[in-house]
């Protein structure tokens, strides 16, 4: 049973990438292909085929792909544009909702994630989001900017901590409109 209960260590993914993936990648470790697609599923389970396929299909790597995320450094916004660049256009299958999630999980105090939910959430507590942020790049940091400067005003410790607040309210909002009808 020692062996089995290693696997309980993905049953909450979240924790896993964030605390171990995050940790390993810190240490210079390049993101092997189970962590990265650990992320893709985390963030988008449908779309792990077509950014296998989008891998294959431009005959890159996951090597490649963590090599454009190992290039980011932490003060220099330049550096974190392009690896969101690169990411969104050098590899079908991966836009900016994605990319932002595996800048996430390796660099939390960095990026934030954008996606449907987000925007969703944004809309009803008046966060800016305009231009929409899944756009392109410029957008994208013009709502990372916002969120860096505003988290701690808006009430989070952590970009981390508003972006599971807005999704937990987006998840809130859909699953009670969903059920509403039901006894």
């Amino acid at each position: 049973m020692e062996k089995l209960q290693k696997y309980s260590r993905y049953y909450f993914l979240e924790n896993y990438l964030f605390k171990e993936v995050g940790a390993s990648f810190k240490e210079k470790k390049p993101l092997t292909p189970f962590d990265l697609f650990a992320i893709a599923i985390w963030k988008a389970n449908r779309n792990k085929g077509r950014i296998r396929d989008g891998i294959r299909e431009r005959k890159s790597s996951v090597q490649k792909i963590s090599s454009i995320l190992a290039s980011v450094i932490s003060n220099d916004e330049e550096s974190k544009k392009n690896a969101l660049k690169q990411l969104t256009e050098e590899i079908p299958g991966i836009k900016i909702p994605v990319a932002s999630a595996f800048l996430s999980v390796l660099y939390p105090n960095d990026f934030t994630i954008v996606d449907g939910r987000i925007i969703d959430a944004c809309k009803d507590y008046k966060i800016p989001y305009e231009p929409d942020p899944r756009r392109d790049v410029d957008s994208y940091f013009k709502y990372l900017n916002y969120c860096k400067n505003n988290f701690e005003k808006l009430g989070f410790k952590s970009l981390r901590d508003l972006d599971q607040a807005l999704w937990g309210y987006s998840f809130f909002k859909e699953l009670t409109e969903y059920v509403k009808d039901l006894k």
